[in-house]
């Protein structure tokens, strides 16, 4: 709000030339609402009809103007604030494509759908109806039952919101999943044919084998497993792997018994090994595939209904921007300056769009990487890394926190100060902050009889162990709850 101030009373743009961006509606709607205030307080100085407090920036960009211009500029933003552009990224993309659909190339008019589940569940039901209707039976029940398909549709829907990394190729050399299969049942019925489980049992407990490994109340019911099982999903590689023909696991001194069963197991082990292989590339084949039909078929099935989702929004001006050389241009002439709020929660495709969009022009970047949390939602705290290191001297940072008690604040700097790097990222920084001029602590008396939470750390030496860090939360009654925070 008070860099839109200085646009407004240093620079003279009027509410339609600034565009400002953020991530959600009801972050637009609040920093619509705190620049409209901050607005109409600046008229109230300017008029002097009240104060600015002595510690608030504000005062100094009122005393910097002439009064009169300054009246004269913020009475025209207030006037003309309803044609303020203060959009989320989305409705930034929707105006440029319905307004400049010459210039965007995308002349037909798009329906916006919101919630995109719907579609998706379609084209991944669709998907393994094609997949799976010409699969011989022994292999699609095999597939079925290795595929989580909660797991599966979470993917789909990442490949969609272009969070999932693309996937590698998959190999063309492996075994068919039906040819392996094959094989694994015929080394199954040798395996059977030969298996009498009282008979195999008491040679386990007679012959010396390993107490541990094979224990009296677990050998039958696995060998009576072994003899039930009709497929893959039902044997324990490791299990059948202990009953293998050179491979019994014997006390020291103890000669390895001899069965047919044990040479057979030896070979369905392997057949067991081949399956397990096989499987697995087939599901990561399934995934490949999987993403290249969504990707595909939305796409497809979105414009065949003339629909479009949030996100293709910014692809559709993404591609605007790289075919048009005059879109670009024109919303320079449109907005002469940008605020993007919350910038941590940008990614790659957006960080993009402003940069061909602006470049060259007043655009700040305004987050903070420790508050990037939306990665589930396709936010890549990385854009902003990258726009950190883009932006060189350019930067700002804000050296006192307005709204916390200064020893809330000497407690957190105290806390992350005590290592070099933090956070995960060696980029992303601990800076230290100092509370407001004249703050005070809102926290009177005995802390410890008033506080809800509190940190506490064991030292050594005189020096703070963050390994031995806690917090201590007061419970309804009274009491004092401490809990241990893991720190490495």
């Amino acid at each position: 709000a008070l860099l839109y101030l200085r646009l407004v009373i240093e620079e003279g743009l009027r509410a339609e030339d600034i565009l400002v961006v953020t991530y959600t509606r009801a972050a637009t709607a609040e920093l619509r609402g705190r620049i409209r205030t901050r607005l109409r307080d600046a008229l109230d100085v300017a008029l002097g009809e009240s104060r600015f407090d002595p510690d608030d920036p504000a005062a100094t960009l009122i005393e910097r103007c002439p009064p009169k211009r300054a009246q004269e500029r913020l009475r025209r933003a207030l006037v003309d604030f309803d044609r303020a552009s203060i959009l989320t990224i989305h409705g930034f993309a929707q105006r440029v494509l319905g307004d400049l659909a010459f210039d965007t190339g995308e002349g037909v008019e798009l329906n916006l759908l919101e919630d995109e589940r719907g579609l998706l569940e379609e084209v991944y039901t669709d998907f393994f109806a094609r997949r799976f209707y010409d699969l011989p039976l022994n292999v699609l029940d095999v597939l079925e039952s290795a595929i989580d398909h909660t797991a599966l549709r979470a993917f789909a829907r990442t490949v969609f919101l272009r969070i999932a990394a693309p996937l590698p190729a998959p190999s063309t050399s492996a075994a068919s999943l039906d040819q392996v299969l094959a094989e694994w049942h015929q080394a199954r019925r040798r395996a059977q044919s030969v298996l009498n489980v009282e008979e195999v049992a008491a040679l386990v407990e007679r012959s010396g084998m390993k107490g541990n490994i094979y224990r009296t109340a677990s050998i039958r019911p696995h060998l009576q497993g072994f003899l039930d099982a009709l497929s893959p999903g039902e044997i324990d590689s490791k299990r059948l792997g202990r009953y293998v023909a050179g491979a019994l696991q014997m006390r020291q001194g103890a000669p390895e018994p001899s069965h047919p069963f044990f040479d057979a197991a030896g070979e369905w082990h392997d057949a067991q090994l081949r399956v397990d292989v096989a499987l697995k590339q087939s599901i990561y084949v399934l995934r490949y595939d999987l993403a290249l039909f969504v990707r595909r078929e939305m796409e497809r099935r979105l414009n065949q209904r003339r629909q479009c989702t949030f996100d293709g929004l910014l692809q559709k001006l993404d591609r605007g921007l790289a075919q048009s050389e005059t879109l670009a241009k024109t919303l320079q002439e449109r907005y002469r300056a940008a605020l993007i709020d919350e910038f941590q929660d940008t990614d790659p495709l957006q960080y993009r769009i402003f940069q061909r969009v602006f470049a060259g022009m007043p655009l700040f970047l305004i987050g903070d990487p420790k508050q990037a949390i939306y990665g589930f939602r396709g936010a890549d705290v990385f854009a902003y890394l990258c726009a950190a290191r883009d932006a060189g001297e350019a930067r700002a940072t804000l050296g006192t926190n307005f709204r916390s008690d200064p020893a809330v604040i000497s407690a957190i700097d105290t806390l992350f100060q005590r290592r070099e790097t933090p956070f995960a990222l060696e980029e992303v920084r601990f800076v230290p902050v100092a509370a407001r001029p004249g703050a005070l602590d809102g926290v009177r008396g005995d802390p410890y009889a008033t506080a809800a939470m509190q940190f506490i750390t064991h030292t050594e030496d005189g020096d703070v162990r963050l390994e031995d860090a806690a917090i201590q939360t007061r419970e309804p009654d009274g009491e004092w709850r401490r809990v241990h925070m893991a720190t490495s």
